[in-house]
């Protein structure tokens, strides 16, 4: 909201009445601050508005008798103004608090969170305070939401930055974001809303329900997994990994034959590859600096016999002790390992002729539950070694989970 003379506004081409009110007046509004839209008027009349309802306030601080709640002052001030008692209007009371709390509130409390989703949701929500204008969390409207997602929806495709004066719209040469990527941005402020609702910061209904966009069957894929003669030839003899670094094809073959994310590849240390029993396993820990997606992330999972054949076992005891064993994988801005190397992956895909719609590294685990489910696995088996939960599972709270004889067992029949 942009301010124009005292106590006038403007915002999205809408003049508003803006003041905070003086402390005396506090606990009888119990607000305090006080919005009020003034509609499509011209600035002469503007000017009038601010100042009958400047008088209004003064009046109000005067009078011996104090109405009954600001509701229906409100009410009664637009009438006498001649505005619409339907126009919007925000209020901030005692027990409110501003966006930019809100957002920090919020996203103390995502404590399960993972950096990379941390980071999307404060880039969202500040992405929202810089369109809107707003600077109170209770002033968020249904008009409000409405008109961030008509400008989420003119934003170009893998649009980053900010221009001066505003973000830089499509010009009808761009690809447009994908519906899914409009309604992440949106489930961030409905999630938002929701914890301020749950809270007591808000009132009435989340003024983001109902605003997500419909995808269509054809662009509602996420991601595909790779044909197996893919997976040959990205794993074959001839294929130049070079652009992989170091690293080599080590990373998406565990990805493959483990299922692992690719940000638990990055982190894996020496030591995370370890014998139970008569088996060797990845353990998925968050211990150190590293970091995991979920509570049921934290498993082990049995190293497939194709990579020990290749030998996985090798190239973690040449790594220094408490390094990483992929220590050529450097950290991205967004505090993850996984964005540098997913951003290798794709131009190596597209070296090896392989990169098509839909195909990128998480295919790799579409793969591996594939690989699984082909072969008749049991679904929670499945989830087990992908670190997916089963709290849906009547049976999810009980005993100590699967043992790694059998989960070894299952391991074995995946192939490609």
């Amino acid at each position: 909201m942009k301010a124009i003379e005292t106590h006038l506004y403007q915002r999205n081409g809408f003049l508003y009445y803006r003041s905070v009110l003086p402390k005396i007046i506090r606990p009888v509004l119990k607000r305090k601050e006080v919005v009020i839209s003034l509609g499509e008027v011209s600035r002469v009349d503007a000017r009038l508005l601010v100042a009958k309802i400047d008088f209004q306030i003064t009046q109000l601080l005067q009078a011996k008798q104090r109405p009954v709640s600001c509701d229906v002052w409100l009410e009664g001030l637009k009438l006498g103004l001649g505005l619409k008692p339907t126009l919007a209007y925000a209020l901030t009371g005692d027990s409110a608090i501003t966006l930019e709390e809100a957002s920090q509130r919020y996203l103390k409390d995502c404590v399960s969170d993972a950096p990379k989703t941390r980071s999307h949701k404060d880039r969202t929500i500040r992405q929202f305070m810089e369109f809107s204008g707003l600077t109170s969390f209770d002033s968020i409207t249904k008009a409000e939401a409405r008109s961030y997602k008509e400008f989420l929806q003119q934003l170009p495709k893998h649009y980053h930055q900010k221009t001066k004066g505003g973000a830089a719209l499509n010009n009808g040469n761009s690809e447009l974001q994908h519906p899914r990527t409009i309604n992440s941005k949106l489930k961030v402020l409905a999630s938002l809303c929701r914890w301020g609702l749950s809270n007591g910061f808000l009132e009435g209904e989340n003024p983001f329900n109902g605003l997500f966009l419909r995808e269509s069957a054809a662009n509602s894929l996420k991601r595909l997994p790779f044909e197996n003669s893919e997976l040959r030839t990205m794993f074959g003899e001839n294929v130049d990994s070079s652009i992989l670094g170091s690293s080599g094809l080590w990373v998406p073959l565990i990805g493959a034959y483990a299922g692992l994310r690719l940000n638990e590849i990055c982190q894996l240390k020496p030591e995370d590859c370890k014998r139970l029993g008569s088996s060797w396993v990845f353990e998925i820990n968050d211990r150190d600096e590293k970091r995991i997606k979920t509570v049921s992330s934290q498993r082990v999972v049995p190293i497939h016999p194709e990579l020990l054949k290749r030998g996985i076992l090798e190239v973690a005891s040449k790594a220094p002790a408490n390094s990483r064993i992929f220590s050529d994988i450097r950290l991205g801005v967004d505090g993850t390992y996984s964005s540098v190397f997913s951003k290798k992956f794709n131009r190596f895909l597209k070296a090896s002729n392989l990169k098509r719609r839909g195909l990128c590294f998480h295919s790799l685990r579409h793969n591996f539950v594939d690989a699984l489910r082909n072969k008749g696995v049991d679904p929670l088996i499945i989830m087990a070694l992908s670190g997916h939960s089963t709290k849906k599972s009547v049976h999810s709270g009980y005993g100590l989970g699967y043992s790694v004889d059998l989960l070894t067992d299952r391991i074995k029949v995946i192939e490609y």
